[in-house]
């Protein structure tokens, strides 16, 4: 090969590595935002699951109830909602089981 063609190789894998480094860093930035607003997720959630907690604490709600509106919901659509189910029993009756 010719020094020419073995220069024009070489720039191009520089090129190709520089790119690479640039979609790493890329990726690592996406997927500290993605963190970082799932960390925000879940202290608005647990914040919100704290209130509801303290509020079913003073004003009782029947647990059967609950789970009626939450049939109501989700009976419309066929969604099956377990972890929503355990979640609910949580907030009205503070079984975490």
């Amino acid at each position: 090969m010719s020094e020419l063609m073995l220069s024009q190789i070489q720039h191009m894998l520089n090129r190709v590595s520089d790119e690479v480094d640039r979609l790493g860093n890329n990726s690592q930035d996406n997927t500290e935002q993605v963190l970082g607003a799932m960390d925000d997720l879940a202290a608005n959630v647990f914040a919100a699951q704290v209130v509801i907690r303290a509020l079913m604490k003073q004003y009782p709600l029947e647990l059967d109830a609950a789970m009626a509106e939450l049939d109501a919901q989700t009976g419309q659509s066929g969604i099956e909602a377990p972890t929503t189910r355990l979640l609910v029993k949580y907030l009205v009756t503070g079984d975490k089981s």
